[in-house]
């Protein structure tokens, strides 16, 4: 895998995964019953850099390429679902901070200790005062807002009660909340990804200077310290974390499943399943959606990177691709997942074994909007030259 990353910087963090792992494994039952990753885990990852890996060299941050950070979200998912949910979204909202007024994003993201949260949805409620504004409302799905110090959300800008209009759609604001200002409500209670601790978090009349806002749209002039390579890839460039998460566990459970079938021979049964052709079947179904949607998905991630690395902007296609790549790897996952439930048999369903876990994981992926099955009609309506409904195949 060295060899497909970029920088030196890269290939150490990707060394750090492996470093950081039997302490990962260690606290991973602990973070699915107390619905946060570990404190020493979230400590590690902040002192090795993973939570700066999208932040400017200029700000003190790692400012690592796309394809590479990509393959060490990977690697870190390939060790544990929830951490390997966690950094990538803790590096989200720094890929916006461009927009920012130079002296917020210094204050937050110039911070070594900055671990940042965020969601898009849904849309609260701003009213304009002097200075800022004054929010309030509820960011759901705010994964890791236990331990960060920083939250980011997206809000209407009313007057009189109605949305300020720009031109013809309301006008959405994206505020930098200090996360010691929110309510986080503990309200995450899922079948899967429980470790994420993606609650929602209630903003109560909470006061944001203008600074720590901007606009939510195309990032046109970005401020200095966010005009390099990596910030020019687009809102897509940020979705494709939940497929990795996705394959990653259908890969985990592949392999438990390989080493099973070699073992267990079923009740009833005169032979072990790995003798039986229609589980070869299955498993050798698994394998190749796996590898193909995995190909697909870093070969989407890589052309994209190549356009932007000659000073060309993503184009729509480019967008597409990327989409399509995720959206087709989650599901990809979800029916290896299913084919991997049809080999091992009950084995699938004991708390005691991990597959039941991947299963959940993945069954809880497929809703997020990033990569869910609607995607393809959102890109389906561009093909036959209809508007789409999602906004990150247009900025």
């Amino acid at each position: 895998m060295n060899a497909e990353l970029e920088s030196q910087v890269a290939i150490d963090l990707l060394e750090k995964v492996h470093e950081l792992e039997p302490l990962i494994r260690e606290t991973s039952e602990r973070a699915e019953e107390e619905r946060k990753v570990s404190s020493p885990v979230i400590g590690a990852l902040r002192d090795a850099g993973f939570f700066r890996m999208c932040v400017p060299k200029a700000l003190g941050g790692l400012e690592i390429d796309l394809p590479s950070s990509y393959r060490i979200f990977e690697a870190l998912a390939n060790v544990d679902s929830a951490v390997g949910w966690a950094v990538p979204n803790a590096n989200g909202p720094s890929m916006a901070g461009g927009a920012l007024h130079p002296d917020a994003a210094q204050e937050i993201f110039g911070d070594p200790m900055t671990i940042a949260a965020g969601s898009p949805f849904p849309l609260g409620r701003a009213i304009e005062v002097e200075g800022g504004y004054r929010v309030s409302g509820t960011i759901s799905f705010v994964s890791g807002c236990d331990f960060s110090n920083w939250i980011a959300g997206s809000t209407l800008v009313l007057d009189d009660g109605k949305p300020r209009m720009k031109g013809d759609k309301p006008l959405v604001v994206r505020c930098l909340y200090k996360a010691e200002d929110l309510e986080v409500t503990g309200n995450w209670n899922t079948l899967g990804m429980r470790g994420t601790g993606s609650h929602d978090v209630i903003v109560d009349d909470v006061f944001v200077p203008r600074s720590h806002t901007h606009e939510l749209g195309p990032i046109t002039n970005p401020n200095p310290p966010f005009d390099g390579r990596l910030y020019q890839c687009g809102p897509i460039a940020g979705t494709p974390f939940v497929t990795v998460v996705c394959l990653s566990s259908a890969r985990n459970a592949l392999v438990e499943a390989l080493d099973l079938a070699a073992r267990k021979t079923p009740a009833f049964a005169p032979a072990t399943v790995g003798d039986r052709p229609v589980a070869q079947s299955q498993l050798a179904q698994a394998r190749a959606k796996l590898d193909a949607a995995r190909a697909y998905l870093f070969s989407s991630i890589d052309r994209l990177w190549e356009s932007v690395a000659q000073g060309q902007a993503p184009t729509q296609e480019h967008k597409v691709d990327l989409q399509l790549a995720g959206s087709f790897g989650t599901q990809a996952a979800a029916e290896a997942m299913e084919l991997i439930r049809g080999v091992t048999g009950t084995s699938a369903i004991q708390g005691a074994l991990s597959f039941e876990r991947y299963h959940r994981d993945i069954a809880t992926l497929t809703q997020h909007a990033f990569t869910s099955a609607s995607r393809f009609e959102s890109v389906g309506k561009l093909m036959v030259n209809r508007p789409t409904d999602w906004a990150f195949l247009l900025y």
